[in-house]
């Protein structure tokens, strides 16, 4: 049974973890974002499951350490068999795919009816719905990269400075924990900004009273904004053609969004801008049978391109997989 001072402390820490959520909610209402709340919500229960997949790897990297006589045998004869049979990739991609698609119906219909209140949630394309999946397992995959990496630099220092596989395994579990949920959390408010992102401009494509979008800074000065996206703050283009961004790597960016997946992740994490429909005035006229008529041919022909589309993405695909250049399952 859990002692009286232990459970107390977990209050505290629940309302403390609450509380600042809150203060997120407040922050993403005033900045633009719709169902803030909801959003903070789905998100925080994303991190939860993320911080016990990666604890989950990171237990089963330090058991399979403890199969090994000592470092250097563990990184010649086993490290590579290790990494290909780690499966946290397909777990954290799982969980991303199953959390965008049971919010995505609220955010269409928040950033529909945002624009247009004539108009209802009637689907996402398929074309969206695809994107946000393979940004969520290039995500997945990225992130047991750098958990490898990680791994990586703590057995070359095992190895340098003589220390025992216990030692190694201590410092692997040790200091995982409180990289764990520092690095779920970060993803998880990410990724689900930028489904917002996505969320929006599909919204803003399938409303014929939308003509324009309009890239909005919400940073504030005290969190070191990064200048690059200030000076994108009020640039105005066409709602179906990119942004230019010059990032600060010096490239020239073309994203369609805020932290479309085109973007570096230098330009996307912990990124809180977002784009802005503007609504023309003269298509306001146009009557709300005739703009919901536009908007489920806007859908279907969207669809329909789509499947031309990702025909040609898959003959691609088995065509560098005869050639030995990919999988052809990515």
């Amino acid at each position: 049974m859990m002692c009286q001072a232990c459970n107390d402390l977990l209050i505290e820490i629940n309302a403390y973890i609450e509380k600042a959520d809150n203060k997120l909610v407040k922050k993403l209402k005033d900045a633009g974002f719709l169902i803030p709340k909801k959003t903070i919500k789905v998100a925080s229960e994303l991190e939860d499951e993320m911080t016990e997949i990666l604890k989950s790897e990171t237990k089963f990297l330090a058991k399979q350490l403890n199969k090994a006589v000592d470092i250097k045998s563990f990184f010649a004869d086993i490290w590579n068999d290790v990494k290909d049979i780690d499966d946290v990739d397909v777990k954290l991609s799982q969980a991303f795919i199953q959390t965008f698609e049971k919010v995505m119906p609220a955010m269409m219909e928040a950033y529909i009816t945002k624009s247009d209140e004539e108009l209802k949630f009637v689907k996402v394309t398929d074309k969206t719905s695809y994107q946000v999946a393979e940004n969520s397992k290039e995500v997945s995959e990225k992130m047991k990269l750098s958990s490898h990496k990680n791994l990586e630099k703590i057995l070359n220092k095992g190895i340098e400075e003589g220390e025992s596989i216990q030692d190694v395994t201590k410092e692997i579990l040790n200091g995982g924990i409180r990289d764990e949920r520092y690095k779920a959390r970060t993803v998880a408010l990410t990724e689900m900004l930028r489904v917002h992102s996505y969320v929006a401009n599909e919204a803003m494509m399938q409303c014929a009273v939308v003509e324009q979008k309009e890239w909005i800074h919400t940073g504030s000065t005290k969190n070191q904004p990064r200048e690059n996206h200030v000076a994108m703050n009020g640039v105005t283009v066409n709602k179906n053609e990119p942004f230019e961004l010059i990032g600060a790597d010096g490239n020239t960016y073309l994203p369609m969004f805020p932290r479309d997946f085109c973007l570096p992740a230098s330009e996307c994490a912990n990124c809180h801008c977002l784009h802005r429909a503007i609504v023309s005035e003269s298509a306001l006229g146009i009557a709300p049978e005739e703009r919901r008529r536009m908007q489920s041919e806007y859908i279907e022909n969207a669809d329909r391109e789509w499947e031309k589309e990702l025909d040609m993405i898959n003959y691609q695909k088995a065509v560098d997989y005869r050639n030995g250049k990919g999988d052809v399952n990515e």
